[in-house]
Parts: C-alpha cells; structure tokens; sequence
C-alpha cells in the first residue's frame, strides 16, 4: 500500500537560501534516483519564507525504507541540522506524519 510522508521544516532565518539548495537536491535525488519514489514536493510558505512542507509518496513500506538507506538522505541528515531551527523533540522535525495511503473508491 502506498505510503505517505509530511514533513514540516523550518529553516534558520539566517540560512533560508543554503537550505533550499540543500532540500531542493535531496528531492531530486530522490524523485530521479528512486524507482520507489512517486513523489517528493517541496513547498515553501510564501508569507514565512523559513517554513517549509514536504510532501513525499512512496510505492510502498520498503521503498520509504530505502529512501531512508540512500546516500542522498544520509547526506540531507548530516547537513540539514546546521541549517534548521530543531523542532520541540530535539529533532530536525517541526513535525513528521507517516501516512498509508487509501485506494480510491470503486463504487
């Protein structure tokens, strides 16, 4: 079943434009190197340009578990943190939700 992620990021006023960069590349990376990867958006918060949303789909529990063991995402986790403001558990998360995806109704 499907598998989706939202992620909620806030970037360090000061490194808005280093982190854009960064995030930017880890969602190509993914889209482009990741048969399993369906989706990875960025979105960005037109008023509070250091808020950003991921939105990222997955094929199923095993392909968002190799995202997890790519190059690309240990690299995004060992940068990230310089780059944004840690979320209330000390992570780089203002917050995460894993989600699994519903088929359509068939009707």
């Amino acid at each position: 079943m499907t598998r989706a992620v939202i992620v909620e990021l806030r970037a360090k006023p000061e490194r808005i434009e280093e982190f854009v960069v960064l995030i930017d590349r880890h969602a190509h990376n993914s889209r482009t190197l990741e048969e399993g990867c369906l989706a990875f958006d960025v979105c960005q918060d037109p008023d509070d340009p250091a808020a950003f949303v991921l939105y990222e789909v997955y094929r199923d529990a095993a392909a968002h578990a190799a995202h997890r063991e790519m190059d690309s995402f240990k690299w995004f986790f060992k940068e990230a943190p310089d780059l944004l403001v840690p979320g209330a558990d000390g992570t780089i998360f203002q917050s995460r939700r894993v989600l699994q995806r519903r088929p359509y109704w068939s009707g």
